[in-house]
């Protein structure tokens, strides 16, 4: 009769620790229930999300391996990105430099007109209006013009004559003959042009 009280209270540890073991895996069957509904919630509601940012759905199997990917890509065009930023900034500063010095250049010249502008004044003040002035130098001009094309075309008249006398020994002016003595005097006198008035 010990023995049978024994074997039945022996069993009844058994029976209770089973028991105690089933209500365990039943709270964790429980526990891991909601855990994976929490985690379908999860994603059904970051799904639209994730898709955008992947472009798949999440999925548990893969979501870690999509995030690690699109992290890399997301690192690479921020670092091009950057690379691009620096490069415009370079040339921003580049463009600001040329500027300044544009600016800087452009007063210099308005200064220097300013200054031409006074000078142009103080020079045509109380006396002959600029556009008078600015007629009677393109006269002037006109005329210097005119007497160099002169005295060119002189020159030439005269340098056929000496030839024409040294050769004939003749003044072709006047068509007069020359000896030795004369035609070193004609020699003489004839290259000075106009400015001489006694030619033999």
């Amino acid at each position: 009769m010990e023995d049978r009280r024994e074997s039945l209270n022996t069993e009844l540890r058994g029976l209770s620790l089973q028991a105690d073991a089933r209500a365990r895996l039943d709270l964790k069957r429980g526990e891991m229930k909601s855990r994976a509904a929490e985690v379908k919630n999860t994603l059904e509601m970051s799904n639209s999300k994730f898709r955008k940012l992947v472009g798949t759905d999440a999925r548990v199997e893969t979501m870690e391996r999509e995030i690690d990917r699109i992290s890399r890509e997301k690192e690479q065009e921020l670092a091009e990105a950057e690379s691009e930023s620096a490069a415009v900034n370079k040339t921003l500063q580049t463009a600001e430099t040329t500027l300044s010095q544009a600016k800087a250049q452009l007063k210099t010249k308005r200064d220097e007109l300013k200054a031409l502008d006074k000078i142009l004044k103080d020079a045509t003040e109380g006396g002959v209006p600029l556009n008078d002035a600015l007629k009677e130098a393109q006269t002037e001009v006109s005329e210097r013009t005119s007497e160099t094309s002169n005295k060119a075309g002189m020159a030439q008249v005269y340098e056929n004559l000496l030839k024409a006398g040294k050769s004939k020994k003749t003044c072709q002016a006047c068509n007069r003959h020359m000896d030795d003595k004369e035609l070193a005097v004609f020699e003489k006198y004839v290259p000075q042009g106009t400015d001489q008035e006694d030619v033999p």
